[in-house]
């Protein structure tokens, strides 16, 4: 093994911007502590409540608080909960451990993270399908300033200082800080590169966002959860990939086609982040995932969709939902000596070239795995030695032993940091009654499953969750033998858009799941009927909210009568109900293009079968050639009109 030194002295410096109390939420979660520290509340998504759980009595209670309640945040005893479904925010009080709905306020377009500071004077939320941030009065509900963050912005996070704003979105490879006692200037930082094993050594892995953030206690560093892709070897095609690292898997724990790691940004006393310090910390190993007596473990390196620090910020706890795994590595990252000969952490992507973690600029730190229910989306404390976390598959919050795992990380630093320690954490305790058809629920476990041999091969690293953020898409393409193809979004009524995929004309959603778990993803395969829950859940997706759905403007409706143009033909081929005809056509080159529907076209970019548009005037304007439709004639007047209309499907 390398000889191992240390990036950073310490993150637990005194300084004046630190949380009063460690427990409190920096960053958006689906689980947070009460101020009293004894009690902790969760979102139930999917029955539109709010649970409050006591774990010292098991005392359980709830209240209805609307469509889709996605994240949580606390300022003293009131809550505030996000509701996707509905353009708002539900606010809660809890008097004497009795959760009452006090108000609904709106605030835009599909809600995701949100936040308050600790003295409880300001809200900000994520509108993730209208690309905003907004500051909100914790007292009045007014807004008062909004931001545009491209990218899909979906998690936040607020510095103890409440003087910079941290976003992070689902697509584009970055995060942006918004100063917000500068006037509110907006900055755009991008993750540190990491390097994979191209044909020349030296390929860059795209960089993707992949969940809550977190802010350290003290104030000192940022911890985002983000995924190191290598979409540019290409991908073999169904009934041709003989080895794991062929298809979208990858083949072991090393460095390989997907990787999961949490970056750790140094920030200042203002939160001003400093990017070019940044600590990129690899994580995947193995976890006990089941109760049985044989200890039988499982490879977990699947995507993270949140990260926590300890209220005395030495550790980070990170959610792994498709591998039913919570990691915790040290906040203080360590990185290897690479003027050493080693060996340490080396793999081949399947590129035809191999490279360590270490010459890719991964940093190292020991780490614990905590096997836990299916789904484990937020982790959140009520003191140092008591963390939960939230398994939205299974409907569960159950302890982490956080007690026994300083025990273990200590034991791993001692022994020189061989390998990560693992243990299962013990029964939890069901906190809300499962709401959905039953097909449905059965399907979602599957869609969300990096583990199941039926989906994905053992240590894959992959499920469809991880391509399909939440039922949509990533925003990346992917080399495949015959070209590149763009992920397509799954939100909506997809069943009615037959044929599926880019050019093949797969006949159902069923057939094309297991096409690509089993052709793709290295699954064994599923049965027939697997494949059709896991239908039934993608049907069960509903269309994304735009901010100019259906609306009839008069730019609009210019643009819908510019759409109906026979001139124009965009209708001949975009039609009905879910504006396709489902045929398929030559363009740009490539035979047998299926026709997508436009419904929710706004926020399934990059568009066309390659991504070669970044976006809807891009479309436009390459449709001047007559390939697709012919825009050749209108003016630039009209092609506003007409990409209005495109943004109100």
């Amino acid at each position: 093994m390398n000889r191992l030194s240390l990036l950073l002295p310490t993150l637990l410096c005194a300084c004046t911007a630190s949380l009063h109390d460690g427990t409190f939420p920096t960053g958006s979660q689906t689980l947070i502590a009460n101020a009293d520290h004894d009690a902790l509340y969760s979102v139930d998504t999917d029955g539109g409540r709010v649970v409050r759980y006591e774990p010292s009595t098991g005392a359980l209670s709830s209240v209805d608080v609307g469509l889709e309640p996605t994240r949580i945040a606390r300022a003293g005893d009131r809550l505030f909960v996000s509701l996707r479904g509905s353009r708002s925010v539900a606010v809660l009080d809890d008097q004497g451990g009795t959760l009452s709905a006090v108000a609904t306020f709106e605030v835009g377009a599909e809600p995701v993270g949100i936040v308050a500071r600790e003295d409880g004077k300001r809200l900000y939320v994520a509108l993730s399908a209208q690309n905003e941030i907004v500051e909100v009065d914790a007292t009045t509900f007014a807004i008062e300033r909004t931001w545009s963050v491209s990218g899909t912005p979906a998690w936040v996070a607020l510095h103890p200082s409440g003087e910079t704003l941290y976003v992070g979105s689902a697509m584009g490879g970055g995060i942006h800080s918004i100063s917000l006692a500068e006037g509110g200037k907006v900055t755009e930082l991008e993750l540190p590169p990491v390097f994979g094993a191209g044909e020349d050594g030296t390929q860059r892995f795209t960089r993707r966002v992949t969940g809550d953030l977190y802010v350290s206690p003290d104030g000192q560093s940022v911890a985002v959860p983000a995924m190191y892709i290598d979409n540019s070897n290409p991908v073999g095609e169904p009934g041709e990939v003989e080895t794991v690292s062929e298809g979208y898997g990858s083949a072991g724990l090393g460095v390989s086609r997907f990787n999961p790691a949490v970056v750790i940004v140094p920030t200042g006393d203002d939160g001003n982040p400093v990017p070019g310090d940044a600590a990129t910390v690899l994580v995947a190993g193995f976890a006990e995932l089941d109760d049985d007596d044989d200890g039988a473990t499982a490879a977990v390196r699947s995507y993270l969709s949140s990260v926590t620090y300890s209220p005395d910020g030495s550790l980070i706890y990170a959610s792994m939902e498709a591998s039913q795994t919570v990691v915790v590595l040290s906040s203080t990252p360590i990185y290897p000596d690479t003027s050493a000969e080693s060996d340490f952490r080396e793999f081949d992507t399947g590129g035809g070239a191999s490279i360590s973690a270490d010459a890719a600029g991964f940093a190292s730190s020991p780490f614990v795995l905590i096997g836990t229910d299916a789904g484990p989306r937020g982790v959140a404390f009520l003191s140092d030695d008591e963390a939960y976390v939230d398994s939205f598959l299974d409907h569960t919050v159950g302890s982490l032993r956080a007690k026994n795992t300083r025990s273990l990380l200590s034991d791993q630093l001692a022994s020189g940091f061989v390998s990560a320690q693992t243990f299962r954490g013990p029964a939890a305790t069901e906190i809300a009654e499962r709401s959905l058809d039953a097909d449905v629920e059965a399907g979602r476990r599957l869609f969300f499953s990096a583990t199941s041999t039926q989906m994905a091969a053992d240590g894959a690293g992959v499920s469809c969750s991880t391509c399909h953020y939440q039922g949509s898409n990533d925003g990346l393409t992917w080399t495949f033998e015959d070209g590149v193809r763009q992920t397509p979004t799954l939100r909506g009524a997809v069943s009615v858009t037959a044929p599926f995929t880019w050019t093949d004309q797969v006949g159902t959603v069923s057939d094309e799941a297991q096409i690509t778990s089993s052709g793709r993803m290295g699954g064994s395969g599923m049965s027939y009927a697997e494949a059709a829950q896991v239908a039934a859940y993608i049907e069960s997706n509903r269309a994304v909210d735009l901010p100019m759905k259906g609306a009839t403007t008069p730019e609009v409706l210019r643009g819908k009568a510019i759409f109906e143009r026979a001139d124009v033909a965009c209708a001949t081929c975009h039609s009905g109900e879910r504006l396709t005809d489902n045929e398929h056509y030559t363009m740009f080159g490539l035979d047998a293009v299926n026709t997508p529907t436009l419904v929710g076209v706004a926020a399934s970019g990059p568009y066309l079968h390659d991504g070669s548009a970044s976006s809807l005037e891009a479309v436009l304007q390459m449709s001047r050639s007559g390939e697709m439709g012919d825009t050749s004639m209108l003016s630039d007047d009209e092609m506003a009109d007409l990409e209005a209309y495109l943004h109100s499907l």
